[in-house]
């Protein structure tokens, strides 16, 4: 209860700060997320530890995947989140961020900030205009770095390897209720500490025009090891009210930092979903990914990374508050990537249970 006072009192500071002149008392809004889950991997990795992933991460083990707590406000004219976090998905998630002795707070400022999984402030420039500033969710994807809010619950390669939190300021505008557009100012790709004297910006546009139907185009661009150009491409359709439709493209360039040709890396994710009944439904999803050059995903293999795969989910509401959710996921690649007892192999299979808690 320390904690959620903390947050609770952290943000509802903010807010009033932000817009002194509300008449309105602000309302904070608290939530609570558990996900725990188990994995088993036919490989039977040594080390436990199952690679190219950020969930499940681990093999025969009952793990906590994600756990948060959040506070949020939201007033006319300012709104805001914080929300604390931990979980074996958060270790991997921000496995990659700097880690500098010579920096204040040394080498444990990466791991102080991996537990903020957003706290942002947002003020309204203007009708439909929004300003935020802090640590939020990327723009970029089609699944959410929450299982509860995805179809599957693991994440598709193009999701694992493309942007799931980013630190900056973005404005936002919702020109009609079919067309939305978000221009952001960020630190870089997937980093809440600056790695280099250089910012990158992303966009996006995305356009509903109809219930059922939608299209968003996301980009980033900046300075990372070398110029990257990175494109997403989101296509959602409903054909019935029991079947939904998602097709995730992911496309990126960056140059040679030694003058050689550029490295292109991307990849393609079909989603299904249907809904059986309000408490029962399944997913199926079918991806590749492609990243010969080791871009994105180093592997140290003649083609890279090079892989495609299939994943069936099944998920039963036990309760309004309570997901039960079971998948099974097949993966290969044209080299022996993937950690297996005794060595490598080209693929794995493994199956995940989860049950998750959120209020």
């Amino acid at each position: 209860m320390k904690l959620l006072s903390l947050i609770t009192w952290a943000a509802a500071t903010a807010a009033a700060s932000a817009w002194a002149g509300e008449e309105t008392a602000p309302k904070v809004q608290l939530g609570f997320f558990l996900d725990t889950a188990y994995a088993y991997d036919r490989n039977e990795p040594t080390n436990f530890e199952r690679a190219y992933t950020t969930s499940p991460t681990r093999h025969n083990e009952f793990t906590l995947n994600l756990m948060y707590v959040e506070a949020k406000v939201a007033m006319d004219r300012w709104r805001g989140r914080v929300a604390l976090q931990t979980g074996t998905s958060v270790y991997a998630n921000y496995s990659s961020e700097v880690r500098d002795k010579t920096r204040a707070g040394g080498a444990q400022l990466a791991d102080y900030l991996s537990l903020v999984q957003e706290a942002y402030a947002g003020y309204r420039l203007a009708d439909r205009l929004w300003v935020d500033a802090g640590y939020f969710f990327s723009h970029i994807g089609a699944e959410s770095f929450i299982s509860r809010d995805n179809w599957n619950y693991t994440r598709s390669l193009v999701a694992d390897f493309s942007p799931y939190y980013q630190s900056g300021v973005k404005l936002s505008y919702e020109a009609s209720s079919q067309w939305n557009f978000q221009l952001h100012f960020l630190n870089g790709w997937q980093n809440l500490i600056e790695n280099n004297h250089s910012k990158s910006v992303g966009t996006q546009v995305a356009y509903t025009p109809t219930e059922n139907f939608s299209v968003t185009y996301n980009t980033l661009l900046g300075n990372e090891a070398a110029f990257r150009f990175f494109h997403d491409l989101i296509v959602k359709y409903r054909p019935a009210t029991f079947w939904e439709v998602a097709v995730v493209g992911d496309f990126g360039m960056q140059d040679n930092a030694t003058g050689l040709s550029p490295g292109y890396w991307g990849g393609v994710a079909l989603l299904q979903k249907f809904t059986v009944t309000p408490e029962s439904r399944f997913a199926l999803r079918l991806e590749y990914y492609k990243d010969k050059n080791s871009v994105i995903v180093p592997t140290g293999t003649p083609n890279g990374f090079e892989v495609w795969g299939a994943s069936l989910n099944f998920d039963r509401q036990l309760a309004p508050q309570l997901l039960f959710r079971n998948e099974i996921r097949y993966l290969k690649s044209r080299d022996r990537i993937f950690p297996a007892r005794g060595g490598l192999s080209e693929d794995t299979l493994f199956g995940v249970s989860s049950l998750a808690l959120s209020f």
